[in-house]
């Protein structure tokens, strides 16, 4: 008998566990990621005949990255800095990665949401030409 009441106790320590670390699971807090990133603040990058105006965008945080390139594609002009990383794939470019912050949706249910003048876009960054008038931005978005 005390051998099996040992055993009851043990699994219901453990079980109160288990129970009291789900009510302890962490919030998402964009703030946690802008602490990893690569770029914190405005920045220019290169030289070339475009100007691209992107905007990245975490919770309330936003910045503005200046690119100046020869590129013809938003993908381009971002790898030529190494500021995305992400993979090709049949569909277009996956990008995963922007300025090192990561966001996959098969992980964490995140994803980056690319806008250019304030719509969203219904194509990949490979296939989305760099015009001299249009404002781009990325939102990490979390899906519901």
């Amino acid at each position: 008998m005390t051998k099996t009441l040992r055993v009851l106790s043990l699994f219901l320590a453990v079980l109160f566990l288990a129970f009291s670390f789900v009510g302890c699971r962490k919030e998402f807090d964009p703030t946690d990621f802008w602490e990893i990133s690569s770029i914190r603040e405005d920045t220019t990058f290169g030289e070339g005949e475009h100007t691209l105006a992107i905007t990245v965008t975490m919770g309330e945080k936003s910045i503005l990255l200046t690119i100046k390139t020869d590129a013809a594609t938003v993908k381009d002009a971002l790898a030529e800095h190494d500021l995305i990383h992400g993979e090709q794939q049949s569909m277009g470019f996956m990008m995963t990665t922007l300025i090192g912050i990561s966001a996959e949706y098969e992980r964490d249910g995140a994803y980056w949401a690319f806008y250019q003048n304030g719509e969203y876009m219904m194509t990949g960054i490979d296939s989305t030409p760099i015009t001299g008038d249009a404002a781009y931005e990325f939102v990490y978005t979390l899906a519901s």
